[in-house]
């Protein structure tokens, strides 16, 4: 079982935190509310075809998260390949986040992160 404590705030200098703990363990992550509802598209993520979320910062390092198979991967380093921590949490906890936050945004983020201009051409010409 993992607690859930979920302080929102929406602002980019001074981000809201979530708190996960489990039983012999606690992960602080800094988020914006904007940031947490991209794991609302949790499920289309695939860490073997590169497709992780970038929600949040610990420990001064981004936060990625993936899911299979019902279990959540969270792994805090410069990168998704090569993190330097990570915890596993079961996909009905960041159900619980998102419940946590309120109504969501009338505008979803996008599920990835921005793509950059170049990405975005190279996708429209496909």
């Amino acid at each position: 079982m993992v607690d859930v404590t979920v302080e929102a705030r929406n602002d980019a200098g001074s981000p809201g935190a979530v708190k996960l703990q489990g039983e012999t363990w606690e992960l602080n992550i800094w988020a914006t509310t904007d940031e947490l509802w991209t794991l609302a598209g949790i499920e289309n993520t695939d860490w073997a075809q590169r497709r992780t979320l970038k929600v949040g910062t610990c420990a001064g390092a981004p936060v990625w998260w993936d899911e299979l198979d019902s279990t959540v991967n969270i792994l805090v380093g410069h990168n998704a390949e090569t993190w330097d921590m990570g915890v596993t949490i079961p996909l009905g906890t960041v159900h619980e986040i998102l419940a946590e936050l309120g109504e969501p945004p009338e505008v979803t983020p996008p599920p990835f992160g921005p793509r950059s201009s170049r990405d975005h051409r190279t996708q429209l010409q496909c």
